[in-house]
């Protein structure tokens, strides 16, 4: 039994579906879930390359969210990805870092020096506004990225699609528009757990070495296959 292909013309998914289709990935892909998360920590220990790292983890969970035939054989599965995205991938996450670095500086600067002046409250607010506007379009950017309908997935061989950054950066920008609601509970979900994560460091360490990244990467890929196609 093949995979189902899903591309921007692949048929919409059945959204009262969705709870079901989580249930059954926390309960029967737990162990595809770590593989990837242990994969993921493992490829982004440069930490440049956290770019293919993030656009094969997307692609693989976004798979796995449409059909679980990827547990087939998911370590192959996340590297081919990752070494098929890596030149165009590569250039992607390095913007994503410095912008995330900047403006993440910016809220927290602000954030400190709001008490003695008002004007700094409006702007750390304008600053994580940014940038969760920022991470809600590089949500649906990663696996805008990969053609779906090419993919073997018999053969577990990724194929990318062919199109200029600008035009993939226009198409997930318009995606995270029509699907707002969707991106904006993945991106407060992302904040909240990746909070937690870190506030309770380091008894929440084993979590975030497990499948904390996975998790992540789960809400997100949720919010992508909800695009009303």
């Amino acid at each position: 039994m093949k995979i189902k292909k899903h591309t921007q013309a692949s048929a919409p998914v059945n959204n009262t579906n969705r709870p079901s289709r989580l249930k059954e990935i926390l309960t029967g892909s737990i162990p595809t879930l770590i593989v990837w998360n242990f994969l993921f920590i493992l490829t982004c220990v440069p930490i440049l390359t956290i770019g293919p790292s993030m656009a094969a983890m997307s692609f693989c969970m976004n798979a796995l969210v449409k059909n679980d035939q990827v547990k087939m054989n998911p370590a192959k599965f996340y590297l081919d990805a990752f070494r098929t995205s890596f030149g165009k991938a590569l250039p992607v996450g390095i913007y994503f870092l410095f912008i995330t670095l900047l403006f993440g500086a910016g809220f927290f600067v602000y954030s400190y020096l709001s008490p003695e002046n008002t004007v700094y409250v409006s702007m750390s607010s304008l600053s994580m506004v940014i940038l969760s506007f920022f991470w809600g379009v590089m949500m649906h950017m990663y696996p805008l990225m990969f053609d779906f309908e090419k993919t073997d997935w018999d053969g577990q061989k990724v194929f990318m699609r062919t199109i200029k950054l600008t035009e993939l950066i226009s198409e997930s920008g318009r995606t995270a528009a029509a699907c707002w609601k969707q991106t904006a509970l993945a991106l407060v979900f992302v904040v909240v757990f990746f909070g937690i994560l870190l506030i309770f460091m380091p008894l929440t360490l084993p979590v975030l070495a497990l499948i904390g990244y996975s998790a992540i990467a789960l809400a997100a890929a949720m919010a992508h296959t909800e695009i009303p196609y």
